[in-house]
């Protein structure tokens, strides 16, 4: 598989995801999954301005990146823990909506990282 960007080398860096789109009107936003592959040159560069490859370029004041783990899962509720060297050992597990958070992070044991905000956190867990 070529690279997306370039069309010349090959594709070793494989980005699969969900986004937000803007619904329309009278509707929420959704989100929709995503599929990109680039060569290792392309990923680099496009990293440094790209808010899919940077998310942190997109999110604004306030937003950080933070490893996550599934703690427990039910059809309405994930409870998830922020772990590694950014997390205090005491900081609380969040609780959010599984109808906002993606099927496939709804595995108990799984990790993952996730930038967030204030603002995002809220939605998230249903207090917005």
């Amino acid at each position: 598989m070529l690279c997306e960007n370039c069309q010349k080398s090959f594709a070793t860096v494989h980005l699969r995801g969900w986004r937000r789109t803007p619904a329309g009107s009278g509707e929420e936003e959704r989100e929709v999954p995503f599929e990109h592959h680039f060569c290792g040159e392309c990923y680099e560069g496009l990293k440094k301005t790209n808010p899919l490859f940077n998310p942190m370029l997109a999110a604004g004041p306030g937003a950080r990146l933070v490893k996550l783990r599934v703690i427990s899962a039910s059809p309405g509720r994930i409870v998830v823990k922020p772990i590694g060297p950014q997390s205090d050992a005491t900081q609380d597990e969040w609780g959010v909506l599984a109808s906002r958070f993606p099927p496939k992070y709804s595995v108990p044991g799984m990790e993952f990282e996730m930038v967030v905000t204030d603002a995002h956190l809220k939605y998230l867990q249903g207090q917005e």
